[in-house]
């Protein structure tokens, strides 16, 4: 790594050469039309501040020099991760950092039989090699690498992809989140015509609207249909079921050429940014590696369902059907009845175990939303669990006691006849007579089936699921972690993946044992782990995995997906870490995740304000920048107090 000092000056340099923080004997720097006038009149007339100073000295004291920092940034993140794509890069096109290849065509060849532009990229890029505790480049087996690194080993590979995949996440994650917290809905219904529209109008270069419902498929029916921001969808179905992907990025995938594009919203917009918290997650990685195995990070799939004063028994009788009739469902494959839950590599064999279409049909069911958008599963659950009361025999338009025949039994009450009609609910279902009954029901309904029950995603110890005090502890306890991934698929060794799972097949039948648990903490049901209450740690049942909160009056189930651990993100070799110890596995999005987990916990204990500032201060030591801006020297020194020491 001794080289590595040389690259990041050199690299400091180029960067300086571009924001102009380079040595001069002036404090501040002017530029040449500095006392020049803004507008010339061809006379003598004089206008008061009339003078280009007033326009660069507004610009110094405003957000110059956060600006600065941010840019300088970028661009160092640039020299570390490479450019996005031939559109983005340093604002300098001139600059070296701007040549080369993109990270773009690194993961195209990443992701093909030839890795050759990929060798090459890693070669020059050091944020993708694999290292050791000394920051050594090392290969497949950990020793440190003597040749000349012209190839890439399958570990770095691996640490490529991910990156992209990394970035292409947080695209999808930035822009969700623009659509639904901007003003682009109307009644409820997001519109991508109205986002369009206002971005083109606002000089943003995405397609436009006008030229577009004309020659493409924007004219026919329901390119632009207004949609509701559904609940079972999230950030990463922005592309499928909000926005055209097109419309603000051309050529987008791996192996097409934007070079001649002029559709950027989404390098212009977001790329800059998601660099530099990708920069802040590489000091995370490289400097204190260790803090994201002792994150205690899990990922999960939580439904919480609290207890209405209307029907005080729906939700413990709904969650008792699904626990009892859907994680309990005996394994099944296409060959039914199935003879095992997972193979002997690992894989799995059931294809009935529960998941998050599981958790978000059981959400919709208590929504109770009795219409054509009720998944079938959800149907199932509602009409099936005997929790809700239809408010008819046949063809009922709501279920009692849900989400949506509480709203429905609310509208009940609006009538014709002004003398029986409840006006206060009629005036909250037209707005004060801003619109009809009709259509305010039509919004609630929308609003209703935005809302979720279900919780999901990745989680760390520190500050995550606040909310959840009646089992948080019990999740973030280490006991979890040792409870999955349990197995180590060495070589001639056979392996029983099935041995602490609650089903067991007993000839051609399945039973169910619920002392054959891996320890107190969890059970595996079908597959599928499930935290257990700590009543269970004495004597297990099949409803241990239900947790109640009596002050809230709410039920939850918790589905474990993954459990981090020191010794799992250990990059040792011979350490049991995610990639080995599901090295057997066929599914190629199931092996070799160690890579993409780094980056999720990464992300999120990115988001501190403490690790941002350390990572900022770290990154502008290697760069060890000199300034010529007052302001900038300033906000730099008011900042980063220690890099002036």
């Amino acid at each position: 790594m001794a080289t590595n000092k040389k690259v990041s000056r050199f690299l400091a340099v180029a960067l300086l050469s571009v924001v102009g923080l380079t040595a001069c004997s002036e404090i501040v720097a002017r530029p040449s039309d500095y006392k020049e006038e803004i507008v010339s009149f061809g006379d003598n007339r004089e206008v008061y501040n009339n003078i280009m100073s007033n326009v660069y000295d507004a610009l110094r004291e405003g957000n110059l020099p956060s600006d600065v920092l941010n840019e300088v940034l970028y661009q160092y993140a640039v020299s570390m991760f490479g450019r996005y794509n031939k559109l983005v890069g340093p604002s300098n096109e001139d600059s070296l950092l701007s040549s080369g290849v993109t990270l773009k065509e690194a993961a195209a060849s990443a992701e093909s039989a030839d890795h050759s532009v990929a060798d090459a990229f890693i070669k020059a890029h050091h944020a993708y090699w694999s290292v050791n505790s000394n920051g050594d480049r090392v290969d497949d087996s950990g020793d440190v690498r003597s040749d000349n690194g012209n190839v890439a080993s399958d570990t770095e590979i691996k640490i490529l992809i991910a990156k992209w995949n990394t970035i292409e996440d947080r695209i999808k994650e930035k822009i969700y989140t623009e659509i639904r917290e901007g003003a682009y809905s109307y009644r409820s219904q997001f519109s991508e015509r109205t986002y369009l529209v206002s971005l083109y109008a606002g000089l943003e270069k995405v397609a436009d609207y006008n030229s577009l419902n004309q020659v493409t498929l924007a004219s026919s029916a329901g390119y632009f249909a207004p949609k509701v921001f559904d609940a079972k969808y999230d950030y990463t179905d922005v592309f499928t079921q909000y926005l055209h992907r097109e419309n603000y990025q051309t050529n987008y995938e791996l192996g097409e050429d934007e070079s001649g594009s002029t559709i950027s919203y989404i390098e212009d917009s977001f790329i800059k940014e998601i660099y530099r918290e990708l920069l802040t997650e590489q000091y995370l990685l490289e400097e204190t590696y260790n803090t994201l195995g002792r994150s205690y990070a899990r990922k999960v799939n939580i439904i919480s369902l609290s207890t209405k004063e209307k029907s005080d028994k729906s939700a413990q009788y709904l969650m008792n059907y699904f626990v009892n009739n859907v994680v309990y469902a005996a394994p099944t494959t296409a060959d039914v009845p199935a003879t095992r839950i997972t193979d002997v590599n690992g894989d799995p064999v059931s294809d009935n175990r529960v998941g998050e279409d599981q958790f978000i049909a059981l959400s919709d069911a208590y929504k109770g939303i009795y219409n054509a958008d009720l998944s079938v599963l959800a149907k199932n659950y509602l009409e099936n669990s005997q929790a809700f009361d239809p408010n008819a025999e046949i063809a009922p338009d709501y279920y009692i006691g849900t989400d949506y025949g509480d709203l429905m039994e609310e509208y009940s009450k609006i009538d014709s006849n002004l003398l029986i009609t409840d006006t206060s609910i009629e005036n909250d279902f037209t707005n004060n007579g801003s619109y009809l009954k009709e259509v305010g029901l039509e919004l609630k309904t929308r609003n209703l089936a935005s809302t979720t029950y279900v919780t999901k995603g990745w989680f760390i110890k520190n500050g995550g699921l606040s909310d959840f005090s009646t089992f948080r502890d019990r999740l973030f306890n280490i006991g979890v972690a040792g409870a999955l991934d349990n197995f180590k698929p060495e070589e001639g060794v056979t392996l029983d993946y099935d041995q602490y799972d609650r089903f067991y097949l007993d000839g051609a039948d399945w039973k169910i044992d619920t002392t054959r648990d891996f320890n107190s903490y969890v059970a595996r049901i079908n597959g599928s782990y499930f935290l257990k209450k700590p009543t269970s740690e004495s004597v297990s049942s099949k409803d241990d995995i239900v947790f109640y909160n009596s002050d809230s009056k709410t039920y939850y189930l918790v589905q474990i997906i993954e459990a981090v651990s020191s010794s799992k993100f250990n990059k040792n070799p011979d350490a049991w870490n995610y990639d080995r110890l599901r090295e057997n596995l066929t599914d190629p999005n199931e092996k070799n995740p160690l890579a993409g987990y780094v980056n999720e916990v990464a992300k999120i204990l990115a988001e501190n304000d403490s690790y941002v500032t350390l990572a900022q201060k770290h990154w502008l030591e290697k760069m060890d920048l000199e300034y010529h801006d007052e302001v900038v020297y300033d906000y730099f020194k008011d900042n980063f107090p220690d890099l002036f020491d």
